[in-house]
């Protein structure tokens, strides 16, 4: 009987994430095709992750499971598709691209509510952009040779699936025990390495790994097939991929992996499926606002999730910040070399905490806060030249220090009141009660918490208001005699 599975972080990166997300997907659908009924906890413990379930787990059943795919192969307009059997249904990324552009436009044209009517389009497959990502980044026939020898492995399926479970529930937990385990199980050794494609594995930087520069190889990257296999299913299931403009006709990829703290596994999904499907970033306005819309539309979703659940949000511990529930956004961005994409950056996306409701009325206010901040942010653009503002803004919303607001807005001020003075322009500005319900939690030197009406019902500041918003009086100089 298992009780908790987990999984050492031995890459310093989103492979980390995936590789755990692989492994708790392959568990969740082990545990429902033997009808064992087990919620899925994922916590994360710093150096390890912990997959915990709430009834131990019998792998007896486990090990007599038939073959289930982890992932569907891809195929792309230039997807060389020979090796892959006839039965087996592709995930087509050309046709599922036109489903979600098709409701992408619904949902612009519904301004982000879509009607559950007989005339609304297909919803896309949350998927979509983690296929296109790989056919784009020629990384589909990686992924398609790690799905093969998986299939190749079908007669043993179910020892491989049990090797899991008891390799990673080890003392020493890693792909070596799950390797030894299976050979002792079925006589038989699974496949030693695989190409560690950079979409899987960002170990280098603009296109140079740490290892080639050091010693002049030119060998390909190469990894176990287990933990790529694992990262490949992760990858594919709960990646969030975008193109992402930077220049004039010049886009880049943009893919981060949201990292689990303290969360149930079915949760972590419905919410990440809602985001990616009703409620997803936008790419067409550069880097800064793509990772500011991102953090913000989460929150969303995540809030979204308490609001319509069934049982009441004290059973979930909703009255924690956003960031008990997952930690951060860990990325990497790739850049575009006309046909060829390299790692330009890996990176980290932080969550706010001073998202923190303690009731069900602060919970719909901090759902109206967060849409008076995404409306400021779509109202800001690079080509109107804007990108600095944007970058303030992502500083602020992607990080803990909610003091980076106060930055922001000085410079959003000086925008405003240009915006102001044009009478064809716009501006957006935040509510007082917004701005309030933001501060509420910090607390002062005396232990007292803040309260943004100490200022603005203040007799002084209130004078200085009317000073700068009142007309001056009309001044005519007498002419000198």
């Amino acid at each position: 009987m298992i009780e908790r599975l987990f999984v050492v972080k031995k890459f310093g990166n989103y492979a980390d994430t995936f590789l755990m997300l692989g492994l708790t997907q392959l568990v969740e659908f082990a545990l429902r095709e033997t009808k064992q009924k087990s919620e899925i906890q994922v916590i994360d413990e710093g150096i390890r992750y912990c997959i915990q379930f709430k009834k131990a787990v019998d792998l007896e059943p486990v090990a007599k499971l038939m073959y289930f795919d982890p992932f569907p192969p891809v195929k792309g307009q230039k997807t060389d598709s020979s090796k892959i059997p006839e039965e087996i249904v592709f995930f087509d990324t050309v046709e599922q691209t036109d489903v979600r552009k098709v409701y992408r436009e619904y949902l612009f044209e519904q301004r982000g509510k879509p009607q559950l009517t007989e005339d609304a389009p297909q919803q896309p497959d949350p998927r979509t952009q983690n296929g296109v990502v790989l056919t784009t980044m020629r990384c589909d026939r990686n992924h398609n040779e790690l799905w093969q020898v998986s299939w190749e492995l079908k007669d043993n399926y179910g020892s491989l699936i049990a090797a899991l479970f008891h390799g990673f529930s080890q003392e020493n937990p890693g792909t070596e025990a799950v390797v030894d385990f299976f050979q002792q199980a079925t006589g038989c050794k699974l496949p030693n390495t695989a190409s560690a494609v950079k979409v899987y594995l960002p170990t280098s930087v603009r296109g140079v790994n740490r290892v080639k520069a050091d010693c002049n190889k030119v060998d390909s990257q190469t990894a176990d097939w287990l933990s790529l296999w694992l990262i490949a299913t992760g990858f594919f299931h709960f990646g969030v991929a975008e193109r992402v403009k930077i220049a004039e006709r010049v886009y880049d990829w943009r893919v981060v992996a949201l990292q689990p703290k303290d969360i149930q596994f079915k949760k972590y999904r419905e919410v990440l499926q809602k985001l990616l499907i009703h409620n997803p970033p936008g790419g067409g306005h550069g880097i800064a606002r793509f990772d500011a819309e991102l953090v913000l539309r989460f929150c969303q979703e995540l809030l979204n999730h308490f609001l319509q659940a069934e049982s009441q949000p004290d059973d979930f511990d909703l009255w924690e910040p956003i960031n008990h529930f997952v930690s951060n956004f860990a990325g990497t961005h790739f850049g575009s070399k006309g046909q060829v994409y390299g790692v330009k950056e890996v990176f980290t996306l932080g969550l706010p905490s001073w998202i923190r409701p303690q009731n069900d009325e602060e919970l719909r206010d901090y759902q109206t806060v967060l849409q008076e901040h995404l409306l400021v942010v779509r109202s800001l653009s690079v080509e109107e030249g804007n990108s600095e503002l944007l970058a303030r803004y992502r500083d602020f919303i992607t990080g803990t220090d909610l003091s980076q607001f106060f930055r922001f807005q000085v410079s959003y001020a000086d925008y405003v009141i240009k915006q102001l003075a044009d009478p064809s322009a716009r501006a957006v500005l935040f509510s007082k009660h917004g701005i309030h319900l933001m501060i509420q939690n910090l607390k002062r030197q005396d232990d007292r918490e803040w309260s943004l009406t100490e200022i603005t019902e203040d007799p002084g500041f209130l004078n200085i208001a009317k000073a700068i918003n009142s007309k001056p009086k009309s001044f005519s100089p007498k002419s000198d005699r």
